[in-house]
């Protein structure tokens, strides 16, 4: 019991020591109840410091929910229940309270959450405390911000605050001048503002930056330097940067003042006498300026439309611009010239006259002769165009205005009004009409064959193509129309549009047409004659098999247990084959006239299956011969492609080869089926191989050829094989033949059909 005793004055003690710390303390404590506006189980005396007193608390006559400030107790009440549906053990709010001599204090509440063992809130533990002057120095820091943020958006000078590598703060102008919104510029990372500076400038402008940041006695850099917008435009500017504390640490604020405009200004005035001489020099006019009765300058045109050099010119006064101008107009012109110096009404003047040049050569020249004023005093600029080869041209044009007036082709012009403008003679001599006539016409009134609304939109076809080519018609004054190609193109002059036509008469060409379209209609009737005359003789010529062969199987049926039909087996087998081989011969012509004269319906088939059906058909054909037909693998699989029956034809006739051109009494056909990919795309891949004569490697190539067989005592593939490779390909397919052991041909052929995969 003493030492109990003796531990619980000791904790109280401590309890009565750690109450005078905080009652010391301006630190608050609370523990409320978790019941309805706090209840208030035990504060700390100092509560008198808002004035309070502890009794007026634990007495229950003020609850805590009543001294907090009326307009943040709902959202303090909404916090703490959010806080107490979470698992959280403590939370931390600021708001206001109301001391009892009415005054608005700030506080920052520390609350702890207690809860029984069942896990129920029983009560809530506070700690707060009074940060009044925290919250006043916050409130002018934000007021101050606010402030130069107002002034700062105003001015005409673009801002920015730079922290740490950071951009904090740009007004508006310095978001116009760069392109970027502050929003954006506060996202970028560490030293990103670089991309704000143009790479040539950029060293030496992060060189500044480094100066004003370490060295103690520089507070202020200015210089010009080159920006990069958002878009990308470079822009030229007079930037400012000075030390400043923001937020109680060192940063620079940086102003920016865009003079692209002025800087443009002063470059393009730097420039302007220089372009003055270089676009003088590069016209293709001659310049020359005439001051105080004197040549001062001329271009190098001018030097070279008349012969002389520069210094020879520039030492001209008034009075030897007799030696460029022509003898025949030289008063006339002397006389144009005063008058415009001496008469101050009078501007400028133009005309066309001949020159001389240096070398006696006669041209002529446009002239323009204006007044100026240069370096502050009068002078008289001239301009001189050689306009010789114009003079040549126009010339030219009524050569060639006469050789259209005489063309042995009619031809006429039309306005956007179809009214003719211009005929020459061969349209009157060609429709009997005399000039006069022709141009009171429309053009419309040369074919009134031609529907009237149809005119416009082919004027809009002629204007969009610029020229095009029809045949029509035109109709004479005795009414007979006349076939016509005509050429015709679209022109605009002067502010108007015209149609410029050409007329050939076709009358002629259109008989020759006529007669080929004859000859056309009896090559066609003779076409149809032909396959006519082809599905004749295949009709006819089964008809003549066909007697052969049912008297050839009654012989045998009459003669079956007769030693003479065993002697002669061997006679009458050979008289089947070559009927079999002149049924399949037909049969091939027939199929060559179906395949070459429409595209067949195709449909998913499955290989496999029509190789075990013409296998079976095979077999029953060629019953007195040992053949030995293997198909792998021996068992049916999802083999699909797309056909139609007229794979038949592939399969048989390649077995038929197989078996035709083997002379061993037994006959083996090997058929392989597998699934490859050949450049990207799937097939189904079928081998025949035979021990047959097999394949020379120089009739490899050409015995899928229809007439690969030129030589006719050689006993050939037929038409088999040429139908194989046309279907093959229709098919999309490929087919090709091999030896069946590589490098000896002589131990038969091995033929391969690649057929495009289905799908699945």
């Amino acid at each position: 019991m003493t030492k109990i005793k003796k531990d619980l004055v000791e904790l109280m003690n401590r309890y009565k020591e750690l109450e005078f710390i905080i009652n010391k303390s301006p630190v608050i404590v609370f523990l409320w109840k978790n019941e309805e506006n706090w209840p208030v189980e035990f504060v700390s005396e100092n509560i008198t410091q808002f004035g309070y007193t502890r009794d007026e608390f634990l007495s229950g006559k003020i609850k805590y929910s009543d001294i907090i400030h009326p307009k943040d107790l709902e959202r303090v009440k909404i916090e703490v229940a959010k806080y107490s549906q979470s698992d959280m053990t403590e939370f931390k709010q600021e708001y206001r309270i109301i001391s009892k001599s009415k005054e608005t204090i700030w506080i920052d509440d520390r609350t702890f959450i207690r809860r029984s063992n069942s896990g129920e809130i029983t009560h809530f533990q506070g700690v707060i405390l009074d940060i009044s002057d925290i919250k006043k120095v916050q409130q002018d820091l934000e007021e101050s911000e606010k402030k130069f943020r107002g002034i700062s958006e105003q001015i005409l000078i673009g801002i920015g605050i730079l922290q740490d590598g950071k951009i904090l703060y740009v007004n508006k102008m310095a978001e116009e001048i760069f392109g970027y919104n502050m929003n954006e510029m506060q996202t970028w990372d560490e030293g990103e503002f670089v991309r704000t500076i143009h790479p040539d400038d950029l060293e030496r402008e992060l060189e500044y930056i480094k100066t004003i940041q370490t060295d103690p006695n520089v507070n202020e850099i200015q210089f010009q330097t080159r920006g990069i917008k958002k878009s990308g435009d470079i822009f030229y500017a007079d930037a400012i940067f000075k030390k400043l504390t923001y937020n109680d640490r060192p940063a620079l604020i940086g102003m920016f003042i865009d003079i692209s405009e002025q800087f443009e200004s002063e470059r393009k005035l730097k420039e302007s006498e220089e372009k003055f001489r270089q676009i003088s020099e590069q016209l293709l006019v001659s310049v020359g300026i005439l001051q105080d009765n004197k040549v001062i300058y001329v271009n190098k045109k001018l030097c070279e439309t008349f012969g002389y050099d520069y210094e020879e010119l520039t030492s001209w006064t008034f009075d030897d611009f007799h030696k460029v101008i022509h003898p025949d107009s030289i008063e006339e012109e002397i006389k144009l010239i005063e008058q415009i110096i001496q008469d101050n009404d009078q501007q400028e003047i133009q005309f066309q006259s001949k020159a001389i040049k240096k070398s006696g050569e006669i041209i002529w020249a446009e002239n323009l002769f204006r007044k100026i004023t240069y370096n502050g005093r009068p002078a008289l600029l001239g301009m001189f165009i050689d306009i010789t080869e114009k003079k040549e041209a126009e010339s030219a044009l009524k050569l060639t205005q006469f050789a259209i007036d005489h063309s042995v082709d009619p031809a006429f012009w039309m306005d956007e009004k179809f009214q003719i403008i211009y005929v020459n003679e061969a349209l009157c001599k060609s429709l009997g009409y005399t000039r006069e006539e022709l141009l009171s016409m429309k053009g419309f009134d040369l074919n009134p064959t031609y529907p009237k609304e149809a005119w416009r939109p082919t004027w809009e076809r002629i204007k969009e193509k610029g020229s095009i080519i029809i045949e029509t018609y035109h109709q004479k004054k005795n009414g007979v129309l006349i076939p016509v190609e005509a050429y015709i193109s679209y022109l605009q002059y002067d502010n108007k549009e015209y149609n410029c036509a050409f007329a050939h008469d076709i009358s002629d060409r259109k008989k020759s047409e006529r007669k080929l379209k004859e000859s056309e209609e009896k090559y066609r009737e003779a076409f149809y004659r032909e396959n006519f005359y082809k599905d004749l003789f295949t009709h006819d010529m089964r008809n003549i098999l066909q007697p052969i062969r049912t008297s050839l199987e009654l012989y045998e049926y009459e003669s079956k247990n007769k030693m003479e039909l065993l002697h002669d087996r061997d006679f009458f087998e050979k008289i089947h084959f070559q009927i079999d081989r002149a049924t399949h011969l037909i049969n091939n012509i027939k199929k060559f006239s179906e395949i070459e004269s429409f595209e067949q319906s195709l449909e998913e088939m499955n290989i496999y299956q029509l190789l075990q059906m013409n296998i079976s058909n095979i077999q029953k054909s060629f019953k007195n011969k040992k053949t030995l037909i293997k198909l792998e693998p021996n068992y049916q699989s999802n083999y699909l492609i797309l056909g139609n029956e007229l794979l038949n034809e592939v399969i048989e006739n390649i077995l038929l080869n197989s078996i035709i051109h083997n002379d061993n009494d037994e006959i083996h056909i090997s058929i392989g089926i597998l699934k490859v990919i050949k450049n990207q795309k799937a097939y189904i891949r079928i081998d025949f191989s035979d021990n047959g004569r097999g394949i020379e490697d120089s009739r490899k190539k050409i015995i899928f050829n229809r007439a690969y067989n030129q030589d006719k005592s050689t006993i050939g593939m037929g038409l088999g094989l040429s139908l194989v490779r046309i279907i093959v390909g229709k098919l999309d397919g490929l087919v090709w033949v091999e030896d069946r052991i590589p490098n000896d041909y002589k131990q038969g052929s091995k033929f391969i059909v690649l057929l495009p995969e289905v799908d699945c």
